[in-house]
């Protein structure tokens, strides 16, 4: 690590690789070491809201604070990006340290910012070259150059970007190995050796049929814990969908398959990022008269929590946001949905939510009267428990 110092390293690989996974465990490493380190991400989560997080002065923020919260004794910088960088290079260059700035998700700006990438030439045009003492960290999916800082490329060509490898057979035995010591699952009847060897067989079977991608082994485990099913060769070849490629093309082998009620519910999902009560798209369908939808059966797609249910993963977003009339489909839903928020849906949802569906049909009055002192001051408290 010292070794890189003044360059940069791009990790990169398919979406639902584990690219931020793997970045965010190198960091909590590094942290142990005590190396210093700062990190930022371009998306956090599917419930994020508008495009703050790519705006390269929300990036320096972001980097200064964590420099003023963490790295106290580094002295205080009023300069921009650069030179505040440069700064803590310099800082730890003489205690023997490498400082290291770490920056993921940059796909996720090409998306959210209208296919417009100067947020990150912005922000790689203040970093690159890269001040001496400083590694520069960069996680990314192997999108378009067009999607990519310049600056970045210039320095770092693909052809010498790192790519996360494929979980091995092993490694999809210890995932397996672990969720059965968690008891999510059994395996079949017999000794303590068969049901090794049932396990072995089912991971040997989940990584030809995932081609370990980690991801696809993560919805797997999912579609069999919901469908109460055991850790077994013959309960891997059920699964449904292919799995074998990418995350678009698995679900682009599921899509098709599902039922009218069950697309609607992943549109919701994706259309409107808080959690979604199950309930809630049953009796949706009772208003408009459709048919219930089966929501078990996409279910091992999404996360569930006491809250609800919301997309596991962004690329299922992003794919269920390309497919065809979902535009239209959702300027369908979205009264009924405003009827459902209004009438039945849980207070929390009610009070933050039905204005801002209110204004995506067209009447934007209640969120601009309604956003008052006192709506924030209420909201405010009530994430906080009255002293008894």
């Amino acid at each position: 690590m010292i070794n890189a110092t003044g360059k940069a390293v791009v990790l990169t690989g398919p979406p639902g690789r584990g690219k931020s996974t793997y970045l965010s465990a190198l960091c909590n490493e590094l942290i142990q070491r005590e190396i210093p380190t700062v990190r930022h991400h371009y998306f956090l989560s599917t419930t994020e809201r508008g495009r703050d997080r790519v705006n390269s002065y929300v990036v320096e923020q972001s980097v200064r604070a964590q420099v003023e919260n963490f790295h106290r004794d580094v002295p205080r910088s009023f300069g921009g990006l650069r030179e505040l960088l440069t700064e803590c290079a310099a800082h730890y260059k003489a205690r023997g340290k490498p400082f290291v700035l770490v920056l993921d998700g940059l796909d996720h700006v090409w998306r959210v910012n209208a296919e417009d990438k100067r947020p990150l030439d912005d922000v790689f045009s203040q970093i690159i070259p890269c001040p001496e003492n400083m590694v520069l960290i960069v996680g990314t999916q192997p999108v378009n150059d067009a999607q990519l800082p310049s600056d970045l490329l210039a320095l770092v060509p693909k052809s010498k970007w790192y790519t996360l490898p494929a979980m091995s057979e092993s490694a999809v035995f210890s995932y397996l190995l672990k969720e059965v010591e968690e008891g999510w699952f059994t395996t079949g009847p017999g000794s303590e050796a068969d049901a090794e060897r049932q396990l072995q067989e089912a991971a040997s079977a989940l990584r030809q049929r995932t081609n370990g991608h980690p991801l696809h082994v993560i919805y797997a485990t999912s579609e069999l814990k919901l469908a109460g099913r055991r850790i077994t060769r013959w309960d891997i070849e059920q699964l449904r969908g292919d799995l074998s490629q990418d995350a678009r093309f698995y679900y682009a082998s599921l899509w098709e398959r599902l039922a009218p009620g069950q697309k609607d519910t992943l549109r919701l999902i994706c259309a409107l990022p808080f959690f979604w009560p199950r309930m809630a798209f049953l009796q949706i369908a009772d208003i408009i008269h459709a048919a219930q939808p089966d929501v078990d059966k996409v279910e091992h797609l999404l996360h569930s929590s006491p809250a609800g249910l919301k997309v596991f993963h962004e690329s299922l977003a992003v794919y269920v946001r390309t497919t065809d009339s979902y535009e239209e489909r959702i300027s369908e839903l979205l009264p009924t949905v405003a009827e459902w928020l209004e009438h039945q849906a849980p207070t929390s949802l009610r009070v933050n939510w039905l204005w801002t569906v209110q204004a995506r049909l067209g009447n934007p009055r209640n969120l601009i009267k309604g956003l008052t002192r006192d709506w924030v001051i209420d909201r405010l408290t009530e994430g906080y428990r009255i002293p008894v």
